[in-house]
């Protein structure tokens, strides 16, 4: 159901519940009351919209933003524990990067995040119909929206990383990841991919975001049944979800997990 579909639905019990306050004498509502209270309804639900708006747009803001309203928040600030991963003999470290926010997003790390990408997506890219598109990945991890963690090792390499962005979806709020990836060679399977996840959750939580949502290529089954572990389902927004008979399949699927679900935990 849309937001202007829910509208319309609370416009029309809210004229009922006017009708019946009106009429506790027994008598109908003439014509003009009928208009009258249908008004009364329409601006009730257009005041109560507008003030749903405007804390949307409030939460979004301060979850990309520090108190000045222009540098990127640090939302490893508040997750200091978590910035941390030592185990399964790694070291690594997290730090955050965002356009706009002090020293940038450097070129080498950039760079690293990119090379990652293409080293793990590739070839799943190519597979799926997409086509891999270089330029097209690179300014989605350069552009101003979006915030980077990334896992750098003892020698300061850059190991793994995740890209997200706080979204508005209709009426919802959204942490919508964009990449997690990690160095085959050294992190793959030691438990760092669902730390980042994790982390990425309780950002989600603590920024009022609604949901967690993510696309998976349909061809990469390791990525789906890893989202999946971790409790990721089809979200409603996914094109399966509306596609008609004889339509061709799509090639990805959006994920979503609802930010007061169990998140995932680290260890598991």
């Amino acid at each position: 159901m849309t937001a202007a579909q829910a509208a319309e639905e609370k416009v029309s019990a809210l004229s009922k519940e006017f009708a019946q306050k009106a009429t506790v004498t027994g008598r109908k509502l003439t014509k003009e009351e009928q208009k009258a209270a249908k008004k009364a309804a329409k601006k009730q639900e257009r005041a109560k919209l507008a003030e749903e708006s405007r804390r949307i747009s409030s939460t979004l803001s301060a979850a990309r933003f520090a108190e000045d309203g222009t540098t990127p928040r640090d939302h490893l600030e508040n997750f200091a524990a978590f910035a941390k991963f030592d185990r399964n003999g790694l070291q690594l470290t997290l730090k955050a990067f965002a356009r706009g926010a002090e020293g940038g997003v450097p070129p080498e790390v950039l760079k690293a995040c990119f090379d990652m990408t293409e080293a793990n997506m590739k070839a799943s890219y190519e597979e799926s119909g997409w086509g891999w598109n270089a330029l097209k990945k690179q300014r989605e991890l350069e552009s101003e929206e979006a915030r980077l963690l990334v896992a750098f090792d003892t020698d300061d390499v850059p190991r793994a990383f995740l890209h997200f962005r706080f979204e508005r979806e209709e009426d919802q709020l959204v942490l919508y990841v964009y990449e997690v990836q990690v160095d085959q060679a050294t992190c793959a399977r030691k438990g760092v991919g669902r730390h980042i996840m994790l982390l990425a959750e309780l950002i989600a939580r603590r920024a009022g975001m609604d949901w967690v949502c993510l696309t998976v290529l349909n061809c990469n089954e390791a990525a789906a049944k890893f989202y999946e572990r971790l409790g990721y389902k089809m979200d409603e927004t996914s094109p399966q979800v509306s596609q008609m008979e004889g339509e061709e399949d799509a090639s990805y699927t959006i994920l979503s997990k609802r930010c007061g679900a169990k998140p995932a935990t680290a260890s598991a």
